[in-house]
């Protein structure tokens, strides 16, 4: 028997859900000894959202086991290397341009156009991005993304945060990379 509510509504109310409590976690924060508010980013604290976090990994453990692995395991088993990589480069291709408006926000112009360069390469030389020619040609690839250009700007990583389907994060980058469904596929 099924509800009226589509699956994947149940999934973001799921998501949002856990985002919720995991905000909630961090809205309660004891001073410090002498009254000073504790710095986040002290390795030395205790993780406080330490049993939501476990919850998560074992959740994402489960879901890794019983789900990724396997179909990771199907489609290396059915689909030829060849093609493997022309879709790794062409979703690296497009990552490199989110990574560029990435390194623009960050003030890194240099990095910045030339993962653009490497964009417009791949993407016109490279039959849109499904073969790499821009490596060769000796364009460097940067991993930059929206956490790492907050914490440019100053906003702190904060607390270890378990993310339900994505893995460990940083506070900081949880959110961050809920943006970046929408701009990097």
């Amino acid at each position: 028997m099924t509800s009226g509510c589509p699956w994947y509504l149940r999934v973001r109310a799921a998501l949002v859900v856990c985002a919720v409590l995991a905000l909630a976690g961090c809205a309660i924060a004891s001073p410090a000894p002498g009254g000073a508010a504790p710095d986040p980013d002290d390795p030395s604290l205790i993780d406080p959202l330490e049993p939501l976090n476990r919850a998560i990994f074992g959740f994402n453990d489960a879901l890794d086991a019983a789900i990724l692995k396997p179909a990771a395991r199907g489609y290396q088993a059915a689909v030829p290397v060849l093609f493997r990589d022309g879709i790794a480069n062409f979703f690296a291709n497009m990552a490199d341009l989110w990574t560029s408006a990435n390194q623009m926000l960050q003030g890194k112009p240099q990095q910045g156009f030339s993962d653009l360069a490497r964009f417009a390469v791949n993407s016109t030389l490279g039959f849109g991005g499904l073969v790499d020619l821009a490596s060769p040609m000796g364009f460097e690839r940067h991993d930059e993304d929206l956490g790492q250009t907050l914490g440019v700007w100053g906003v702190r990583s904060g607390p270890y945060l378990g993310l339900p389907f994505f893995g460990p994060s940083r506070f900081r980058d949880g959110p961050s990379r809920q943006v970046e469904i929408f701009v990097d596929p």
